[in-house]
């Protein structure tokens, strides 16, 4: 069975790693100075050199033949020869992804760093994809990494850092992988191709690092791919046959057609596109790189490196179209391609949303702009001319006269008692000048605001911590205001559990900051649970009381 390229080419040692200049700097001056780490985390994107650090790293650790003072592994030892065939006992290599539990972690890790080396100096431990390892697992692993013995070394390669506990990342050296420069990449896929002895056009090399993303493996697969074609000269009728489509031209077009507002060539376009076989998710995805890399360019006036390598044609023809377009519409583009994205995955038509894209760029060109908006001159209030002082009218003789005798009330069970009405004797009456001024006025409550403020102020509350905490809604609204006193307010729930879900005591919080705020002072609220009965008169109580049932309507 042939052997991959990106096996085949694997860099060896250090000086074979190219793009991560300052990891494997760092790396090397460890090694040669003896003071390495017990623990190290490799971290980035695929493709970028993390498995393959940890190896040439394991090599030069356990290099029979490595001189004092130097870092590069011999590759001609018996450990070297070993680990780069991937037989080494004294280095194991783990697939985090595979083996999640804690067994594995104890069994294969823990119980194994027990024992010295079999051979090597050192036993190393590389644990690929380590984020995939379960929360137990990482707790197993913990002391043994925080104290490991003299002979162990562990690697640590994941893509999601983030993932990783920070009780597991602190004990551990970091270093982080970047994408390759394309240059680099470019260079190296250049020496695969002639030592293989295949020629390769330049514009088929630019649409291999254009779908690779900096990952160097992606780009060596699909350079094995187009070599297993067996073609001397590998052009871009070849690579078609590989290579997904660039679609440069195709969406260069179609961005000018939007930007013409013509939804109907739009249409056509894309259904011209589908009928050619072209994927409607890799034209979604061409389309949002497309307009990315115009909305780049407008503003910088090239396109960079790490967008993609573009012949030069093609660069003067993004740059001369970026002129063309607004950035603000550019950017309504991009940001259209990216909210229709996730249509993909919940409806069955592919067309549906390269199809709302077009309908939400292109508008009706028949249609009139909006009216500009003419504000209302309001009519001023004319000016109330004060009432006339009426002259002072003497005081009347009040001549007390008899009261009449009540009638007589019929006799009912429920006696309730009557209040007199009579005006007090020894109060004087209020003159008509009095009844002029006299206006009712709201009661005020501590600090100027009022009660009706009050509870508006409430209502907003409402709203906004229903907004945050949609699981409080019900027993909001199953919540009112029973008393206000000063800054203090006292709600009125039916239900108990309604009462100790407002009293918790950061929902409590929550709504009194809120409270505090609208109101200009310190609001505090109290719960009181109110059962269905409490809200009756007495007599209907005592008659639930005494007969049972309930009251309908």
């Amino acid at each position: 069975m042939g052997e991959t390229l990106y096996r085949k080419y694997r860099p060896q040692k250090f000086s074979d790693i190219h793009g991560q200049s300052a990891i494997t700097t760092t790396l090397t001056n460890q090694i040669s100075s003896g003071r390495t780490a017990h623990a190290y985390v490799f971290a980035g994107t695929r493709g970028t050199g993390k498995t393959t650090s940890a190896r040439v790293f394991a090599k030069a650790m356990n290099c029979h033949a490595r001189a004092p003072g130097s870092f590069e592994p011999c590759d001609a030892c018996p450990s070297c020869i070993d680990i780069t065939g991937g037989r080494s006992v004294d280095v194991i290599e783990l697939d985090a992804a595979t083996h999640t539990g804690v067994d594995t972690v104890r069994e294969e890790i823990i119980e194994n760093a027990r024992f010295l080396p079999t051979r090597d100096k050192f036993k190393i431990f590389i644990i690929d994809e380590v984020h995939m390892l379960s929360t137990s697992s990482f707790n197993a692993l913990l002391k043994s990494l925080e104290e490991p013995p003299a002979h162990v070394m562990y690697i640590l390669a994941t893509t999601e850092l983030h993932k990783i506990p920070a009780t597991v990342a602190s004990r551990c050296q970091r270093f982080i992988f970047h994408p390759l420069p394309l240059a680099i990449m470019e260079t190296k896929l250049r020496s695969i191709a002639t030592a293989e002895n295949m020629q390769i056009d330049d514009s088929v090399i630019r649409r291999v690092l254009a779908t690779s993303g900096g990952a160097m493996r992606d780009a060596e697969s699909l350079l094995g791919q187009l070599l297993a074609l067996g073609a001397i000269h590998v052009t871009d009728a070849e690579a078609d046959i590989v290579l997904p489509p660039t679609l440069f031209a195709e969406t260069m077009q179609l961005i000018k057609i939007l930007s013409k507002n013509n939804a109907t060539d739009a249409f056509a376009a894309i259904e011209t596109l589908f009928l050619r076989g072209v994927d409607m998710v890799w034209l979604h995805d061409a389309l949002t790189r497309r307009a990315h890399e115009l909305l780049v360019a407008g503003a910088a006036g090239t396109v960079p490196l790490y967008l993609g390598i573009y012949s030069d044609s093609e660069t003067a023809n993004l740059v001369s179209v970026a002129k063309e377009l607004s950035g603000p519409w550019l950017t309504r583009l991009l940001e259209a391609l990216i909210e229709k994205k996730s249509l993909y995955k919940t409806i069955a038509s592919p067309f549906i949303p390269l199809h709302l894209v077009v309908g939400a760029l292109c508008t009706d060109k028949n249609a009139a702009p909006p009216a500009p908006v003419v504000p209302v001159p309001q009519p001023q209030p004319r000016p109330i001319a004060p009432p006339p002082i009426p002259a002072p009218v003497p005081e009347p003789v009040r001549v007390p006269s008899p009261l009449p005798a009540p009638a007589p009330q019929p006799e009912s069970d429920f006696d309730m008692p009557m209040v007199s009405l009579a005006e007090d004797p020894t109060e004087p009456p209020l003159q008509n000048s009095e009844y002029e001024s006299y206006t009712p006025t709201e009661p005020e409550l501590t600090g100027g605001i009022t009660r009706d403020q009050l509870i508006r102020h409430w209502n907003t509350t409402v709203q906004y911590i229903v907004s945050e905490q949609q699981s409080l809604g019900i027993i909001l609204a199953a919540t009112s205001i029973h008393e206000i006193k000063d800054n203090l307010i006292a709600l009125a729930v039916k239900f108990p559990l309604y009462r100790e879900k407002l009293l918790d005591i950061k929902t409590k919080t929550k709504i009194e900051n809120k409270m505090s705020e609208l109101c200009g002072k310190t609001i505090l609220y109290s719960v009181t649970h109110i059962s269905e009965q409490a809200s009756y008169s007495p007599e209907v109580t005592n008659i639930i009381d005494t007969f049972g049932g309930r009251v309908v309507g």
